[in-house]
């Protein structure tokens, strides 16, 4: 399988088109309502996110209308709306915070549009918190929550573990759309039959801070459903620890380990080995995510910076696992 990504340029032009008026009388005709504004929202690497102002039995509500714009994507898995749309439902009958769906279009033949249409959550992304601790805490009891939701193996969601067990067989597997780093799989490969397989979670597989809205010091929301499968709740601990490490440094990655540890009661199995296979994720795409960075607003945070906490990320798992 070749490239599964059109090139950066492409999704950010994609992204920040408004919506087709033809997907906007979809919303305003599914809802029973009328438009009276749309606003982009920030984030987002293969979706347009749009906060739509209705109204409804003469009152103003917001919504969010998300866009699956990353149409090479959605020829390799045409079903990401109608998956991510199954899995809010789930997510709300088990209690999570999370937006709930209010409409999707999985093919796009109703609005000329891939997107699904949830509620508006308020709160706002924190990456620069007052109080670190109750941050950390925070984002931890919110994940170890995620995790003990029944896995809803009804709709077709990633089996990472079976995954894993096919592509260490590859030199190259292409994992998220993207080939891995042939080095870093080569240790990825050689490590995983050792590693212990504990009961499978759900998990959201893209979780950060990013994808986190707090009102005060309240998690009120998880977005951003699309990645999630089930398999090892480790990975989402490390795939967060190493977000952290890149803004705040690898200090502030290991508090995160040291909150999961109070918190959940128990250290993090085989740490080191999902510490690197979150570094195999973002081989190549420091940019990406630094970009990301930027646009939520830390623009004092050079790139350079990024890319040295990275490798110093990924330099330490590998000692790690060589001992």
């Amino acid at each position: 399988m070749g490239e599964l990504s059109p090139d950066a340029e492409s999704l950010v032009a994609r992204r920040a088109e408004r919506p087709a008026e033809e997907t906007l009388a979809w919303v305003a005709s599914t809802l029973g309502g009328r438009v009276l504004s749309t606003r982009r929202l920030t984030g987002g690497i293969s979706a347009g996110m749009d906060v739509v102002e209705i109204e409804r039995d003469g009152s103003p509500e917001l919504v969010v209308l998300r866009r699956y714009v990353n149409d090479v994507w959605l020829s390799v898995e045409p079903d990401l709306a109608s998956r991510e749309a199954g899995l809010l439902e789930h997510l709300e009958l088990h209690g999570v915070a999370a937006p709930r769906l209010l409409a999707v279009d999985g093919d796009g033949s109703a609005s000329g549009s891939v997107c699904l249409v949830m509620t508006h959550v308020p709160g706002r992304t924190v990456h620069e918190p007052a109080d670190r601790q109750v941050w950390l805490d925070g984002l931890i009891t919110t994940l170890l929550e995620i995790h003990e939701v029944p896995v809803p193996h009804h709709l077709g969601l990633r089996d990472h573990d079976g995954q894993m067990d096919i592509d260490i067989g590859l030199a190259c597997p292409v994992r998220f759309g993207h080939p891995v780093d042939e080095e870093l799989w080569a240790v990825i490969a050689a490590t995983w039959p050792t590693v212990t397989r504990r009961p499978i979670a759900l998990g959201h597989a893209d979780y950060h801070p990013g994808n986190v809205l707090w009102v005060d010091d309240r998690v009120s929301a998880v977005v951003d459903w699309t990645v999630a499968c089930f398999g090892q709740a480790a990975a989402d601990v490390s795939y967060l620890r190493l977000d952290i490490a890149l803004v705040h440094g690898l200090e502030a990655g290991d508090e995160v380990l040291t909150a999961y540890r109070r918190i959940a009661g128990e250290d993090l199995p085989d740490r080191p080995f999902w510490d690197l296979m979150a570094a195999v994720r973002a081989h190549g795409f420091v940019d990406t995510w630094w970009a990301s960075y930027v646009e939520f607003g830390m623009t004092d945070l050079p790139l350079a910076r990024c890319e040295r906490r990275f490798a110093e990320f990924t330099d330490r798992c590998r000692r790690e696992l060589a001992t």
